[in-house]
Order: C-alpha cells, then sequence, then structure tokens
C-alpha cells in the first residue's frame, strides 16, 4: 500500500488512526519502531473486542454492497478477506496491553495536536481513515494532515478514494494548499484491492 521498504521500515513510524491493526503487533515482532494513535485505545481490550464482534456483520454488509470494487485477485472472496481481517484484529488483542504499556498505543483524536515535537518521527503513516469519509470536509482533512506532518518528515495517505470509489471534491485543492508548503506527490503502488485506486498519497518537508 505505502511501497515500504526495509529503509522505510527501518525509521522511526507513527500510524495514525491505527485502530485494531495488526502493524504495530508485526513491526514489534520484527524489530521495528512503530507507534500507533487512535482515539479507540481509550478503551480496554475486552471494550474492543465487544466492539469488534458488534460491528463484524455490518462491515461485511458493507463489504458485499460494494464487492464490485475490489480486485478479488489475491483474496479470492470476501470470506477470506473476512478471516483475513478477524484474524489481524486478534493478533492485534493479543499485543494491545502489552503495546500500552509500552507506550506503542496512544490514545488520540484529529484534528487536535499530538503531544510530539516537531519532526519527531521520520515516517507517519495513514491507512483507511482520511479520503474514506469525504463528510469529514476539506478543512478537517488539512488541518489533521498539517498535523501530522509537523511531528514527521514525511506523510503517506492511501487510499485517496472513499468506500464508492471516488476521490473527494476538495481532492485538488487540498494537494494545492499542501504543495505550497510541502513536496507533494500521489505515488502508484503495486497494491491494488481497490478497483479504482493504486496509489497514495505523499507529504514531504524540504531537507
Amino acid at each position: 500500500m505505502f511501497n515500504l521498504t526495509t529503509a522505510d521500515l527501518n525509521k522511526k513510524i507513527v500510524s495514525f488512526a491505527d485502530g485494531p491493526a495488526s502493524f504495530n503487533a508485526e513491526a514489534k515482532t520484527a524489530g521495528y519502531d512503530v507507534t500507533s494513535l487512535d482515539i479507540v485505545y481509550q478503551f480496554s481490550t475486552a471494550e474492543i473486542k465487544g466492539r469488534i464482534n458488534e460491528t463484524k456483520e455490518i462491515v461485511l454488509e458493507q463489504t458485499r454492497r460494494n464487492a464490485e470494487n475490489y480486485n478479488w485477485h489475491e483474496i479470492k472472496d470476501i470470506t477470506e478477506l473476512e478471516s483475513i481481517r478477524m484474524g489481524a484484529m486478534e493478533t492485534f488483542l493479543q499485543d494491545y496491553d502489552q503495546g500500552k504499556r509500552e507506550k506503542r498505543y496512544l490514545i488520540h483524536e484529529f484534528p487536535y495536536q499530538t503531544p510530539f515535537a516537531e519532526n519527531h518521527f521520520d515516517l507517519g503513516l495513514c491507512s483507511h481513515f482520511l479520503f474514506l469519509y469525504p463528510g469529514l470536509g476539506c478543512s478537517f482533512h488539512l488541518e489533521t494532515l498539517e498535523e501530522m506532518i509537523r511531528i514527521c518528515q514525511e506523510v503517506r495517505v492511501s487510499p485517496l478514494v472513499d468506500l464508492d470509489g471516488t476521490r473527494p471534491e476538495f481532492f485538488q485543492r487540498l494537494m494545492e494548499e499542501l504543495g505550497e508548503r510541502y513536496t507533494v506527490a500521489v505515488c502508484q503502488t503495486d497494491y491494488a484491492f481497490l478497483k479504482s485506486e493504486n496509489s497514495y498519497l505523499s507529504i514531504m518537508k524540504a531537507e
């Protein structure tokens, strides 16, 4: 999704709006330095597990309704996708308590300011949050991206479309505003589960 190289993975990484994902747990096992931020980390393991179970069918139905928007090549069908998702969340749940003690999972809600100093991280990643919900509006997206890039040398965001496979109408405006201060580019990636999206947004500070 983000064309992450070994060099990228060896950087100090922050994963924004990470939710119950397995990235942090897998990174820890591999010896990488990843911090995850999400408002959901205010809840306990049991509470998050309960929420996962409550929303499982809702997410499944949402995926069924949008099934034609996905490429079913590497993942053969919705059943396999659900198995992968639930496995990833189980990996997260098993790591969560230890990760909180180690301050790898930190509570944060955007667009509010994070507690980190400028350039605290080398690389910021944001997956399935911004642009997926265009109803949050341009101002929310801009403020959130400004805070993300404040604490990172580079930020990568994907996907750049909503659940219908459409880029928000304010996308170009956002690109232009950010482009006045940073190096901004839409980069191609081999990851193409969404038919309409095989790219990510890179926002980089001048060195």
